[in-house]
């Protein structure tokens, strides 16, 4: 049976009409939600160079569904360029870290929010994080993404990126990376607003250590919040993205640990992505241009090079 041309066309044109449709109402639902929900971003810093804070702030304040506000906690005078910035600024001692992150959650709690987002400073969301995921919270306690994106933009090496996640992990593989983690009122009121907590465990020696004094905030704080019966989601597609700048500024996590053992399996399933600068271009427009100009860098044949 021969189908004429004129029905394809028009078949063809109706499962379009359908899929724009569908695209819409999603999008209206988000827009509806988004009306509703008021939602704080917070962003521990630390002698982090200014351009990389910044770029940071911006991509959370040009969400195609907006924040609320977005609160900066740093520690020292090198933070200080942020009080003239359009955020919310507190000034806390950097360690013991988890008092730290804990200040943003603190301070956020006068302002009511329905969720607090928890942000590196030197982690760039793409633009519809929060559109994409905000449907989510409607279901589940904790909601955030399975992989990162890790850029290792050091002078005098080839730029290169990483996908990093928690899958093959196995004492990890159901939480979600902790740049980006979006996390309910309803389970901060459990916890009565206590997510970040002092974690002390015995180490191999027997003596009682404070795991996450400087470091493991991501792990212990989602391990207390299992243990408030929290429901979470692990979104594994890759419409959203998180770009993780790793440069000569010291970071929480930087490249020698995202290159550790227990990565390997997930970089042999995800090798460095083959053209970076490509990629960069086409899921972060303008990254490129503005990490070489603030770093004072420039890329030639593929290898990062001082100007």
């Amino acid at each position: 049976m021969k189908i004429d041309k004129d029905v394809i066309e028009y078949i063809r044109l109706e499962k379009k009409k359908k899929k724009m449709l569908k695209k819409t109402m999603l999008k209206n639902i988000n827009k509806n939600v988004s009306n509703q929900l008021n939602i704080c971003a917070i962003i521990p810093t630390y002698k982090k160079p200014e351009k990389i804070v910044l770029k940071t702030i911006e991509h959370l304040q040009k969400q195609t569904v907006p924040l609320s506000r977005v609160v900066v906690v740093g520690s020292c005078e090198e933070d200080s360029f942020l009080k003239k910035a359009s955020v919310d600024y507190i000034e806390v001692e950097n360690l013991p870290l988890y008092n730290k992150f804990q200040a943003g959650v603190t301070y956020c709690k006068q302002f009511n929010p329905d969720a607090i987002l928890i942000c590196g400073a030197d982690d760039w969301l793409s633009l519809n994080w929060i559109e994409t995921l905000i449907p989510f919270l409607k279901t589940y306690d904790v909601v955030g993404s399975n992989h990162l994106y890790a850029m290792s933009f050091i002078p005098g090496t080839p730029l290169c990126i990483n996908c990093v996640s928690y899958q093959f992990n196995i004492k990890r593989s159901l939480e979600s990376m902790g740049p980006g983690r979006l996390i309910s009122k309803d389970l901060l009121e459990k916890m009565s607003w206590n997510v970040f907590v002092k974690v002390i465990k015995l180490n191999k020696k027997g003596k009682q250590i404070v795991v996450n004094e400087w470091r493991n905030i991501d792990g212990t704080s989602f391990q207390r919040m299992c243990e408030f019966g929290c429901n979470s989601f692990t979104y594994k597609e890759d419409n959203i993205k998180i770009l993780s700048p790793k440069g000569p500024w010291k970071c929480l996590s930087n490249l020698d640990r995202l290159g550790r053992e227990r990565d390997m399996l997930i970089r042999a399933k995800h090798p460095p992505i083959d053209n970076p600068e490509q990629w960069l271009n086409h899921n972060f427009p303008g990254a490129l241009q503005y990490l070489c100009e603030s770093l004072n860098l420039k890329l030639v044949k593929g290898v990062l090079t001082n100007v």
